[in-house]
Parts: C-alpha cells; structure tokens; sequence
C-alpha cells in the first residue's frame, strides 16, 4: 500500500538532517579560519611547538569542515530531487477502493465514494432513465447503463449484484481467451465490481459495475453506415485491406473461443487497432453461440471480400456452415453475402446523398420545414416526427442512430389515423421532391401483416 506520509513526518525527513549538517560544517569552517588568524597574528606558529600543535588540529578541522560543506551541499541537491520525486508519485498514485468485491487484471483509477454519492443522488431518476445533465444513458437489457460527465474515460452499469459477478466471469473469461490465444486486435474492457452503497437500493442488493470506456473512432449507438466507410478506401490501398482482414480474423476467433454471440456495431466498436467489445452478457463457449455471434458479424459488419476466411475460422471451432446460415435464417451463404452486398450499397448511397446535399451530421438541429405540406397530411405528419425526434432532449440510448445516420425507423402510425397504402404514397410524394433520400421496407417482428420503414434523410 503507498501511504502518504504526515505533516510530521515531513519535517524531520532526509532534508532537515542535511541542512543541519552544512550548517554546523560551515561554522566549523568559520572558526577554524579564525584560529588561523589568530596563530599567525601573533608570530610564526611552527617556530612555537605548542602554536604548531594548534595549526595541525586547526588545519584538520578546517579540511573535515571544508569536506562536510561539500558533501553536505551535494546531499541537500540530491535530497531535493528526490522530495520532488517522491512529491510527483504522491500525486499519481491512487489508492484503490477497499470495497472492491471483484476485478479483472487491470485497475481503473477513480474516487469510488465520489461515484457512489453522485449515483444515489439521482438513482430514481436514473433508474427511470430520465434526463439528467451530466448523464447519457445507453441500450441495457437487464440494466440501467450510464456514462457521467463527471467521470470520464467509464462506463457504469446497476446490475443485480449476481449479474454483476456473473458479468465480471465473462469478462476474466474473456480476457484469458485473448492472452491464450495471442487476439492482439480484441480489446475487452478492464471492469470492477461494488456493492451499491445507498439507502434506496438495501434490499434489491444492487452492485456498481465501473467499466473502463472503449474509446472506438464510432461511438457506442452510432451509426454502422459510418463505421463502414473505411471499406471503401479498400481498392486503392491494399495494406489497409489486410489490417481490416486481421481484425475480422482476430474477431471471428474471439466469437468461436467465448460464444459472444451478440455481435453488432453497437457491442463491437471499431478502434484504429482493432474491435473493443463492450457487452457480456449471456456468453458461454458454444456451437449455437459461435453460429449465431459469427451470422450476425457476417450480416451486419463484415465486408463480403472477407466472408471465406470468417466462415473457414468458424469450421476450425466447431461451426458449422449450416449452423451459421440457420441463425442467418437464409438458404445458404451466397444468400447472406447478396443481402450483405446491398446493405453496403445501400450505406454508400445515403452517404453520396448527404455530401450532394450538404448535410451537415453533426447538426443534432437540423429540421425540415413542415409549412410546406397539408395540416392533416401523411408527410407532414412523417417530417414532424422526424423533426421531434432529433431535437428532443435525449432521455436514452435511442436518439442517437437518428442524429448519426439521419435514418428515421418508422411504423405505421400508432393511432392508426393512416394505413400503410397512405404511408406508402407519402413516402413517394417526399422522395419525388427530393426531402430523403431513400427507404427500406422490412417485416415488423412483432405484427407480421404491418412493414417497418427505415428512412434515410
């Protein structure tokens, strides 16, 4: 443990001793010049033995004076330097919290009583997501999920405290598969874990999970259209391509070898060396995992130049080409690389649309102009929403997509006061007049006879 040393102890250090012994060295020096003087003001001293007998003694003590100014200033520098020194590691060094219950190999450096009273200041609030300054919240299944300005460089998760330990065994599981198997372009996060001090969480038996934040080039919620704009400098830049290639090697590996099979850009951020994973939950080193963790990285992320060797890594663990398709719900994997294919020529045409157009992504304000259409009609009903959506103030994880991509997801209306025939039409009456650029039509997961919009302004 490093302890800080007190107020006394400061004073009666390694300085004070050395001060003191220049000091009585130079008074030493001092009074054997003045004998000096005085055995030569009175006559020659080596004519007088008594006299002589004096100028050796002073002699002697004026040469062992002399000697302890010099050294005694050479350890006062010395001294000093090194009371700077020791000053400079007092200030790094941070001791770190008793109440750890568990931590993976690193630690991250933080005030934990500072963290846990901002949290119970505002845990009602956080716990129903609502808008708080300092606080940006993101997607948690079984979680409230947090970033605090207050606190850069973490993330904070309130798990149960069994989901928290559960959390932090994947996490160790995690990183020993990455040490192992030498995934030097994998990068899992370093996480502690806390009993949740605070009166309004005693009996749910909460924990604090502090997460060390991957800091990808795309933020956490942004948009994949974004992230996959590196594949396009591939054809003039070969050794571009072969880094990307290793990054997606090293990640089918990591999928095979842990089961992460939530694979996404939200869950694996792109780094300048390679993928952060931030989510681990529900992991376990299974078939089923591997097929599903490696369907979503080929459909979602993935450039299809890359399909054969993801797919070649998959079979050496036990994944099989079928069992991947069957998670992909396609035929076979020509069906998935086609899929794959449009998606990316898809991104690349929204991202022409927004530079002809001028528009600016990082203007979290930038609106239509809704006078223009009907009071009561369908577009100017799709553009007010599209509108209230990116200037609302952020209550969650959700608006972000829509800022990053301009990709509104609509369904048919809530209150029904259009069908989908109207919706349609709208959407070909706004493209006509050139408000979007494109949209995408999918199935709704939950009612099969309604399509779901993806909008793309």
């Amino acid at each position: 443990m490093f302890c800080i040393p007190s107020a006394t102890q400061a004073k009666v250090g390694p300085c004070s001793w050395t001060r003191k012994t220049l000091i009585i060295s130079a008074a030493a020096l001092v009074i054997s010049a003045v004998v000096m003087g005085v055995l030569f003001g009175i006559g020659n001293p080596i004519a007088n033995p008594l006299h002589r007998a004096f100028l050796y003694a002073d002699c002697a003590l004026g040469g062992l004076a002399l000697m302890g100014v010099a050294l005694g200033g050479i350890a006062l520098e010395i001294s000093k330097k090194s009371g700077q020194t020791t000053k400079s590691r007092q200030a790094t060094v941070k001791l770190q919290p008793k109440q750890q219950v568990v931590s993976t190999k690193n630690t991250i450096d933080f005030d934990l009583q500072h963290v846990q009273e901002e949290i119970a200041k505002n845990y009602e609030k956080i716990e129903d997501a609502k808008s708080i300054p300092e606080i940006t919240y993101y997607a948690g299944k079984h979680m409230r999920v947090i970033e605090h300005a207050n606190f850069p460089g973490m993330i904070i998760k309130l798990p149960s405290m069994q989901h928290a330990k559960e959390m932090h065994d994947n996490i160790k599981m995690c990183e020993e598969v990455v040490a192992k198997h030498e995934l030097k372009h994998c990068m899992v996060p370093h996480t502690q874990v806390f009993p949740l001090e605070n009166d309004k969480t005693a009996e749910t038996d909460r924990a604090l999970v502090i997460m060390e934040k991957v800091k990808g080039i795309i933020a956490a919620g942004g948009s994949s259209e974004a992230s996959e704009q590196a594949f396009e400098q591939f054809a003039n830049q070969p050794n571009l391509r072969k880094k990307w290639r290793a990054f997606f090697e090293n990640a089918a590996e990591f999928i095979c070898l842990t089961g992460y099979w939530d694979t996404s850009w939200n869950n694996i951020l792109l780094m300048e060396d390679g993928f952060g994973f931030v989510d681990f939950e529900n992991i376990k080193p299974t078939p089923a995992n591997g097929a599903e963790g490696i369907s979503r990285l080929l459909a979602w992320m993935a450039p299809t130049e890359f399909f054969d060797t993801i797919i070649q890594i998959a079979k050496k663990h036990g994944v099989t080409e079928e069992a991947i398709c069957k998670s992909a719900r396609v035929q076979d994997i020509s069906e998935l690389k086609k899929t794959r294919t449009e998606q990316l020529e898809l991104h690349s045409k929204v991202r022409k649309w927004h530079k002809t157009q001028k528009i600016d992504l990082t203007n979290v304000q930038q609106t239509f102009d809704v006078n223009a259409w009907p009071q009561e009609s369908c577009e100017r009903a799709i553009l007010e929403k599209f509108n209230a959506t990116v200037t609302q103030k952020p209550s969650n994880w959700s608006k972000g997509s829509v800022i990053a991509q301009r990709k509104l997801f609509l369904q048919p209306l809530a209150d029904k006061k259009f069908s989908q025939e109207q919706l349609s039409r709208a959407l070909i009456n706004l493209q006509k007049q050139q408000v979007f650029c494109t949209w995408t039509v999918e199935e709704n997961s939950t009612f099969r006879m309604l399509d779901c919009y993806n909008i793309y302004f």
